[in-house]
């Protein structure tokens, strides 16, 4: 699971110098497993860092501003080192930055 400390501010959260969509309030830890990122579409840009093809699948690495997002695919197109993509998640986890108890 990708994970990054966050600062929530009510309908953002500040992670890696950006504003993320992700709503919350206080200090956090955001979490993405990379079967749950949607690359191509979403509100948010990154650059493709480096892309390793598995057959089927590919393992896709994103740079975000500071942070680095893995992404794991399994639709048919190429992806290319340097590039710019939007990507977007179906699913997102917050967790309490002192106790890691599971906020949503």
């Amino acid at each position: 699971m990708n994970l990054w400390p966050g600062q929530g501010h009510g309908a953002t959260t500040e992670l890696g110098g950006l504003s993320w969509p992700i709503p919350g309030q206080g200090p956090c830890t955001v979490g993405i497993r990379p079967s749950d990122v949607v690359l191509g579409e979403g509100p948010m840009e990154a650059r493709i860092d480096l892309v390793e093809p598995l057959g089927d699948e590919a393992v896709v690495h994103l740079a975000v501003g500071t942070l680095m997002l893995v992404a794991r695919s399994t639709q048919k197109r190429t992806f290319e080192a340097g590039s710019m993509m939007r990507f977007g998640w179906e699913t997102v986890h917050r967790f309490d930055a002192t106790s890691g108890k599971r906020l949503c």
